[in-house]
């Protein structure tokens, strides 16, 4: 078993990016074909939106990789390396009432390892990729570094090491992977709404998209979340890594819920981004982002690193809405989204100020009140 820490210079941001068209290269947009899944559906269902795409190259911001590697291949070390965080947002409390079951939330995302450890009976029988469209959206990268940024394969990892931080809130969930992404972190708008009609039509309960599209570049999206929001369909969104006092586009719309970062003392992580106000009535709150194990997972399949930004706290949220779901399966969308809003604990602004526009998610307050 390999002890590798998978590390990562662009942290919680390698999926970000957009790029025109698809390379026509062996293996699909980068991606190491590994394994087959049954399709519950060759395409998405609803109309699907053709606004053209740029190849703006943004991205959620780069982040320092972490320092001493921890866990490797050893779950239990990860587990316990887990214990902080889950004791931070009161995750063992809150499992006693509610655990996830019976949820689906889809993760957007790329660079998945489905063959990891800590993803097995816990996935859905079936997948879709909206980039190379088939039926498996496993992709442990090609060895190649496609783009030319230095980094090789910088998005693998990253949709397990999301997957999991679902898990951590919701151990009983469901994951649906959707790979709209390639293994660099880089594809089309369209590939992001296809990714959400395929989600609602296969029964997604929650959707997680710890991506970006780039600055003003929306474009085609909101048709997307807006089918998946008139279905009673929860879709949670990064904020962004560049520790802007604006959220990131996917983020910046009613129609989902934007998640920031704080760290082990909920403090405003210095690379989140966040709103010094908010008028726009933005649905904003925040979860642990900084130093967080999980699972990663590149060909030899079990590797658990150490990993920070707010693409991993989004998928904390997003299990604490497939919490809300299962107990309050009736409850219209609007509501639900108004609980988890405020189920949180106060937490500082990156100058140590109380944070008034949103608090740190606490799965306690989520199953209890």
């Amino acid at each position: 078993m390999s002890s590798h820490l998978h590390r990562v210079a662009l942290a919680g941001a390698a999926l970000a990016a957009l790029l025109v068209g698809t390379p026509a290269v062996a293996g699909g947009n980068g991606k190491a074909k590994g394994r087959q899944a049954e399709s519950k559906s060759t395409q998405s269902e609803g109309e699907i939106s053709t606004a053209a795409y740029t190849s703006s190259d943004r991205t959620l911001g780069g982040i320092n990789p972490t320092s001493t590697p921890m866990v490797g291949s050893d779950f239990f070390a990860a587990a316990d390396a887990q214990a902080a965080l889950r004791a931070q947002i009161r995750a063992d409390q809150a499992h006693q009432v509610a655990s996830g079951h019976g949820m689906i939330v889809a993760v957007l995302d790329g660079g998945f390892n489905l063959d990891h450890p800590a993803l097995q009976d816990r996935l859905m029988p079936y997948s879709w990729d909206t980039i190379d469209h088939d039926a498996d959206a496993h992709d442990t990268g090609n060895g190649v570094d496609d783009n030319g940024d230095g980094v090789v394969d910088g998005a693998v990892g990253h949709g397990t090491f999301v997957a999991g931080m679902v898990l951590v809130a919701a151990p009983d969930a469901r994951i649906l992977p959707v790979r709209v992404r390639n293994d660099e972190g880089f594809g089309p708008n369209i590939a992001i709404s296809e990714g959400i009609y395929w989600a609602v039509d296969q029964g997604a309960h929650v959707i997680n998209l710890s991506l970006a599209t780039g600055y003003n570049e929306m474009g085609g999206l909101g048709g997307a979340l807006s089918y998946a929001m008139d279905r009673g369909v929860i879709v949670v969104a990064a904020a962004g890594n560049t520790g802007a006092t604006f959220l990131s586009d996917m983020a910046s719309t009613k129609k989902v819920l934007a998640v920031g970062a704080v760290d082990a003392d909920d403090q405003i992580a210095p690379f989140s981004n966040y709103v010094t106000s908010n008028k726009a009535g933005y649905r904003i709150l925040f979860a642990p982002g900084v130093d967080l194990v999980g699972p990663t997972g590149t060909t030899d399949g079990d590797e658990w690193g150490v990993w920070s930004g707010t693409s991993f706290s989004a998928g904390l949220v997003s299990g604490a809405c497939a919490l809300a779901k299962q107990l309050h399966g009736d409850w219209m969308h609007g509501r639900v989204l108004d609980h988890v809003e405020a189920s949180v604990d106060s937490i500082t602004d990156p100058n140590g100020r109380n944070y008034r526009h949103g608090g740190r998610i606490n799965l306690w307050k989520v199953v209890s009140e």
